[in-house]
């Protein structure tokens, strides 16, 4: 069952407190507006557009926190349409929308706009005052086919600054549309709606400015849509035309094409069409990209920081060679697919050598999914970048960084971002019902010597928990010392962890299932601390507990850490740090596999909600690695368990973890 937190409790009405919070945030909010709203004054230097955009970001992070009730989230709606439509009769201080219309107008008139650039002599007879403000004259297009389509259509019916913007703006609109339909999918508050419809970048990127982005953004949230939905075709389809719009999307390709979706993806290569009326003798729809790439740098952080140390060149290829690698984990290690774009996106906008504050528009959107807080934190500090310093765009030459600027834009982000991945604080955009129940499943088999002190950690906890001991067939006491225990319930099943586990959650009647191994020991107050988080936490799947082990040698505080890390950065997490998870989430889902059902269930909680990681949790035993060697085991673990997880990205595990269970404990077992 899905549910949202602000629909557990009644909203009979706002109090006369709430309501004047709220009427005194939106004056504050319209009074901030108002700033933008100044005829004749520049952007670029004008504290007075500082002030207004920053108040109107702190005020909407205030009606963000305030807004409960559907009914004033209705009311907040036309107020953003105004201010959009006031914003769109504002002159623009973006030259890209003079492009636009320009290389629609030319099309009008019979020219290739990939192959004529603005100064070209064939089009001296038609330039005119759009022509004065366009940049960068001598190089062609950068826009792709849907984008130049678009511009000639709209040059067309009217080519005029206003009639551009409007346009982009009702794409913007579409696109809240669209959001709004993804919030009642998966049943969140529609109040973090007002984290895009409210956000001042994007009103004065769009509407104001008129730049591109919100026709490419648009298509990318219909795709992700109608991911959701699983009408595949209109997935790709949509993609496709994003791609075709401006090239980012293109990295997102790579996410969404699996077993599922395969038999509808010729249907993102229609879209490719669109190039044939463009199509001449010589021309590269990649050669102007890449000259932007390559000779236009501004504003890029892991850029910036290579070219610290290196000369451009070098700089830029470190930027590309680790974005490539950080976004081939992704593709790894990332089995929601939204959740992957949303990364992915973000790895972009970070390692793009040149990031104008309108590209972070493409990351607006899925605040309202995730509110993350370092990009919601980036969406304020950006700011100095747009209203004191912006490149000189007709200058060919590459653009330099303002030192200051970027620290005030980054560090806030990168503190934010490091505070949060220590923290493990994490969004979903699910929310499920609040767990009421514990149940514990404790795998054994020959653990006579270990069951007793692990059911008894659990005892010692002072938590009412239904544990259950699964025996895979013991030879030794290990039944009867488990039947020793009044809280236990001891049931058989065929020998194999996973097995073993999935056979005691069909038995278990808890909320929130825990496997702990028979010889782990949970420290004090970790079965607390966890139900507590399950419980606040709403958005959260389940998790995982840091293991420390039992021997304090330095090898193994070098697991801990490489254990802990890993957790954090990737999610996955192994049995022996006590997995735990909702049972309606997972339950008939577990893998019954023999070995590596840990890391199947680690990416079964990846792709269902947010996931929670606790300190100082569980005590584990080192009797597997003195069995069979540090070195030995250390290494094994690591080539098994990275196998697996390239093997399960392609469906290549076909053996339900056998082959690995072999590889592991040897064919004799």
């Amino acid at each position: 069952m899905q549910i949202d937190s602000h629909t557990q409790l009644a909203h009979p009405g706002s109090s006369k407190k709430e309501r004047a919070i709220k009427f005194l945030l939106l004056l504050v909010y319209g009074l901030s507006s108002a700033c933008l709203f100044i005829p004749g004054r520049a952007i670029i230097g004008n504290p007075l557009y500082l002030v207004g955009v920053s108040g109107m970001f702190l005020t909407m992070i205030g009606l963000w926190q305030v807004v409960k009730d559907s009914r004033s989230f209705y009311w907040i709606i036309p107020i953003a349409i105004v201010v959009r439509i006031l914003m769109i009769f504002q002159f623009p201080e973006s030259d890209d929308i003079y492009r636009y219309i320009w290389e629609g107008q030319i099309q009008l008139e019979g020219f290739n706009p990939y192959t004529t650039a603005p100064d070209a002599e064939e089009l001296l007879p038609f330039r005119n005052e759009i022509w004065q403000d366009i940049n960068h004259k001598s190089i062609p297009t950068i826009y792709w086919p849907f984008a130049e389509l678009l511009f000639k259509f709209l040059a067309w019916l009217s080519p005029s600054i206003i009639f551009f913007k409007s346009i982009f703006t009702l794409f913007d609109l579409a696109t809240v549309g669209l959001l709004f339909l993804l919030v009642k999918h998966f049943g969140i508050a529609k109040r973090h709606l007002l984290l895009f419809v409210l956000n001042p970048l994007n009103i004065v990127f769009v509407a104001g400015e008129g730049h591109l982005e919100p026709v490419m953004i648009f298509w990318v949230i219909l795709c992700l849509y109608t991911l959701v939905k699983q009408r595949y075709r209109l997935m790709f389809l949509s993609l496709g035309i994003a791609v075709m719009t401006k090239f980012t999307p293109f990295f997102i390709i790579p996410l969404l094409i699996n077993k599922k979706t395969a038999r509808a993806l010729p249907y993102l290569f229609l879209p490719l069409l669109l190039v044939i009326p463009y199509l001449c003798e010589g021309i590269s729809f990649l050669s102007v990209p890449s000259l932007f790439t390559m000779e236009f740098r501004h504003n890029g952080l892991m850029y910036s920081l290579f070219h610290l140390f290196f000369d451009y060149h070098v700089a830029m290829y470190c930027s590309l060679t680790i974005a490539v690698i950080l976004c081939g984990a992704v593709f790894l290690l990332t089995p929601n697919l939204i959740r992957a774009t949303v990364i992915i996106t973000g790895i972009f906008l970070l390692f793009t050598p040149t990031f104008h504050p309108w590209y972070l528009l493409i990351m607006t959107p899925f605040l309202v999914l995730y509110r993350s807080s370092p990009w919601i934190l980036l969406h304020l500090t950006i700011l100095p970048i747009l209203f004191f310093f912006r490149p000189t765009l007709a200058e060919t030459s590459p653009w330099r960084n303002r030192t200051l600027l970027m620290l005030v834009e980054y560090i806030p982000f990168v503190i934010c971002g490091l505070y949060i991945l220590i923290k493990n604080i994490r969004h979903w955009p699910i929310k499920y019902k609040r767990p009421e129940s514990l149940s514990i499943i404790i795998p054994v088999l020959n653990e006579e010597d270990k069951l007793a002190n692990c059911v008894q950690a659990i005892v010692n906890q002072n938590y009412p928990t239904e544990i259950i001991v699964v025996d895979g067939g013991s030879t030794d006491k290990t039944v009867e010392r488990a039947q020793s225990f009044s809280q236990t319930t001891v049931i058989q099943a065929p020998p194999g962890r996973g097995i073993q586990i999935r056979a005691g959650i069909a038995k278990a009647s808890g909320d929130i299932i825990m496997i702990v191994h028979a010889d782990s020991l949970l420290r004090s107050q970790s079965i607390n601390r966890v139900m507590t988080a399950m419980q606040h936490q709403l958005d959260a799947a389940g998790g995982s507990l840091s293991a420390e082990y039992e021997q304090p040698s330095l090898p193994y505080r070098f697991n801990e850490f490489l254990n802990n890390a890993r957790t954090l950065l990737t999610g996955i997490s192994f049995g022996d740090q006590a997995q735990f998870f909702r049972k309606e989430v997972i339950g008939d889902q577990f893998p019954n596999y023999r070995l590596m059902e840990d890391i199947e269930l680690s990416f079964l909680i990846k792709d269902k909600g947010a996931l929670l990681f606790f300190s100082k949790g569980v005590i584990s035993s080192t009797r597997g690695w003195k069995k069979r060697g540090y070195f030995k085991n250390f290494f094994q673990v690591i080539f098994l368990s990275g196998l697996y997880v390239f093997m399960r990205k392609f469906s290549l595990v076909k053996d339900r973890g056998e082959w690995f269970y072999q590889a592991y404990y040897g064919k004799r077992v």
